[in-house]
């Protein structure tokens, strides 16, 4: 339910969602920045816009994925497998070899203003890239 209220200088909206659904886990409550920048399930992750996942294996400070190796700047929290969640925005285009780079095409570009957003193939995995619009 969304429930819109008049304030002074504006509209504030409310959104009230259930706490849980049937067949679906709760997403765990916490300040919405912390959500944003580290949403604590996939389901939490997808709700707040990441669609890009990379599972792999931690060795050290290394996660050896479909991709190829990927390497933290700090030892992982725990070894074993491991899916990261990557924002868009987190992704960059580059023309050269270097760290946590991986071979992709581009397949798409979208003009969206703000922002240009990219659909790349890198491997068999389709990444979505959000750039500065130019």
């Amino acid at each position: 339910m969304v429930r819109a209220s008049s304030a002074r200088g504006g509209a504030r909206a409310i959104l009230r969602t259930p706490t849980s659904s049937p067949g679906l886990p709760a997403i765990p409550p916490a300040p919405p920045r912390s959500l944003f920048e580290r949403p604590p399930t996939r389901r939490a992750a997808r709700q707040m816009g990441v669609d890009t996942f990379i599972t792999g294996d931690i060795h050290g400070s290394t996660l050896q994925t479909a991709l190829g190796p990927l390497s933290f700047g700090c030892p992982a929290p725990s070894a074993g497998a491991l899916t990261l969640a990557i924002r868009p925005e987190h992704l960059q285009l580059i023309d050269h070899a270097a760290p946590n780079a991986v071979p992709a095409i581009v397949r798409e570009q979208i003009f969206r203003g703000e922002q240009s957003e990219h659909l790349v193939s890198a491997g068999s995995m389709i990444l979505r890239v959000r750039t500065p619009g130019s």
